[in-house]
């Protein structure tokens, strides 16, 4: 008589497979490579990076300008 197991786990060992050798070492590359990127691309080029004033301006200058038009 066969005694059927159940299996432990809702993923099957294929899935599990991909996600552990694959997958997550992909994610976790791609983020930690998004990071090191941005980094050294902001870091050479700060302009890029705008004071938080810079977008409050803006929007305050772009507010008075929509009631001025009403």
């Amino acid at each position: 008589m066969a005694v059927i197991g159940l299996q432990s786990s809702i993923w099957s060992n294929r899935f599990k497979t991909l996600v552990l050798l694959i997958l997550f070492p992909v994610l976790v590359f791609g983020i930690v490579f998004l990071v090191i990127f941005a980094v050294f691309y902001f870091g050479k080029n700060p302009e890029l990076i705008q004071p938080m004033d810079y977008y409050l301006n803006q929007s305050i200058t772009s507010s008075i300008q929509i009631f001025t038009y009403l």
